[in-house]
């Protein structure tokens, strides 16, 4: 579709989590999409205790909004991930994100004693999704969900020295939506 001539100027909608995708412009890409830096008193403070140590965010989407089959339980890779960070990084703290906080706790609980999982009260709708956003982007290292709002925030960081675990076969985005040097790890329970 690059070397179409259009018309008009198009639109494209999708998810866009290839790496591939942004060969060449990455710098300019990130320098575009800096989530703006929120001022509400409760994300400042998180944002605080965040960046007062070592970090990593660990997101899990719940997919509560979708019918049908559900979702295969992912614990294993969040216990493997956790252990690999813990292993590179001793003393590194855990935030958890997700759109559901109940159904993770549920989940991740006892896989690590270092999980801080944070729920912004006073955030609601889409101020509280770009909060979270903004904190997980903040965090020095991630544990991603099989999710396109935790594989931006990763994405967008500091891709030099930020070490990202992201599960492997589960996206239905190919292959290529891991960077290779991103640390792949299988998803299965």
């Amino acid at each position: 579709f690059l070397n179409t001539r259009y018309l008009f100027n198009p639109y494209f909608m999708g998810y866009w989590c290839s790496y591939r995708y942004y060969d060449g412009i990455e710098q300019q890409l990130r320098s575009l999409l800096t989530p703006p830096r929120p001022s509400e008193l409760s994300v400042t403070r998180m944002l605080t205790v965040i960046r007062g140590g070592l970090s990593c965010f660990i997101h899990w989407r719940s997919y509560r909004e979708e019918r049908g089959a559900p979702y295969a339980s992912m614990k294993n890779y969040y216990r493997q991930a956790v252990t690999k960070m813990n292993i590179k990084f001793p003393g590194i703290r855990f935030y958890v994100f997700s759109d559901y906080q109940p159904a993770a706790r549920q989940e991740l609980s006892g896989i690590c004693d270092q999980l801080h999982f944070v729920d912004l009260k006073e955030s609601i709708g889409d101020m509280a999704s770009l909060n979270d956003f903004y904190l997980m982007y903040s965090c020095d290292h991630a544990i991603i969900g099989n999710s396109t709002f935790s594989w931006w925030a990763a994405w967008l960081g500091d891709p030099e020295n930020k070490t990202v675990i992201a599960p492997q076969g589960l996206s239905p985005w190919g292959d290529d939506w891991s960077p290779p040097h991103w640390l792949a790890l299988s998803a299965d329970s």
